[in-house]
């Protein structure tokens, strides 16, 4: 009935629960098993495209090499494909072009299907895809829930905006520096998120880490390398474009997996080709902003 599975994975945990009830259906149907990802490519000059994508490739590789080995072990039939672009509209189209029978893809949402908005890779896909897709909701209770929070920015509908998105959590708001500063002072927070500009957000985060509280960076008109380097420098533990707030479930779930310490290269992982674009050509490699960084902390604990 189901000669080949399709099995897309983005690289995190949620998705990755798709991967025992497809192992399951592929024993029971005596299915191949096709694990893809997809990753976007953003540099306009092909020179940095093809660097970029044979990057993201060999990363690809490297994190699905050993789910095939995996599933080998399991007796089964598996191929590997990595492809680039956005990820529903490359789900479909290679769902199309191969003998795909079976599309098998997590919500992926870190509050469930019902939090996710139409437009999502899944609605997407469900949508369009020309093969049947078998939609698998995450089971791990959500690594934020009830987690302590305080958000502030000058701008009240991006207060409202990350309170909506961490529904699940305990959110504390403040919309100027003096108010944040209070709340910083008596409360006991599990992550801070701050905006850099009309907050004085780098005095904030210094007041932050000083608390021991795991500080992100939420921002929009100051997304800039030299404001991302700050960042880095006093202590945040991520830097977050507000463009991607439909993210930032994902972006704090990191921070939460890292114990609160930095997660700057699974930040880097994710939007690394973004900043290449937004930063053009003074963007610094990501290895050496890392390396800096981790010198830095070095120094500071001598």
């Amino acid at each position: 009935m189901y000669k080949n599975i399709l099995l897309p994975l983005d690289g995190s945990t949620l998705a990755e629960q798709s991967i025992s009830p497809t192992i399951e259906l592929a024993k029971i149907f005596g299915s191949k098993i096709i694990l893809l990802q997809i990753g976007e490519v953003f540099p306009l000059l092909k020179e940095d495209r093809d660097a970029e994508e044979k990057l993201m490739k060999e990363r690809a590789g490297n994190y699905l090499d050993p789910i095939k080995k995996k599933l080998e072990e399991e007796g089964l039939s598996v191929d590997i494909a990595i492809k680039t672009g956005k990820a529903d509209l490359e789900i479909c189209l290679f769902a199309g072009r191969y003998d795909i029978d079976l599309v098998v893809m997590s919500t992926h949402g870190l509050g469930g299907i019902t939090r996710w908005a139409l437009g999502s890779v899944s609605d997407k896909v469900v949508r369009h895809s020309p093969k049947p897709v078998l939609l698998l909701r995450p089971v791990l209770e959500n690594p934020l829930k009830d987690k302590v929070i305080l958000v502030v920015d000058d701008e009240e509908d991006v207060l409202e905006t990350v309170e909506e998105e961490l529904d699940m959590c305990k959110i504390h708001k403040a919309s100027d520096y003096k108010t944040a500063c209070n709340k910083l002072k008596i409360g006991v927070f599990d992550i801070v998120i701050l905006d850099i500009m009309g907050v004085n957000g780098f005095e904030l985060l210094k007041e932050s880490v000083s608390r021991g509280f795991p500080t992100v960076m939420l921002t929009a008109h100051a997304l800039t390398q030299e404001a991302l380097e700050e960042s880095m420098k006093f202590g945040a533990v991520s830097f977050l474009p507000k463009e991607r707030m439909s993210q930032l479930q994902d972006f704090l779930a990191d921070v939460i997996e890292c114990g609160g310490k930095p997660a700057w290269q699974k930040l880097f992982d994710r939007l690394g080709s973004y900043f290449r674009k937004r930063f053009g050509s003074g963007w610094k490699e990501q290895e050496i902003l890392l390396k800096n960084f981790e010198e830095a902390v070095i120094k500071g604990e001598k």
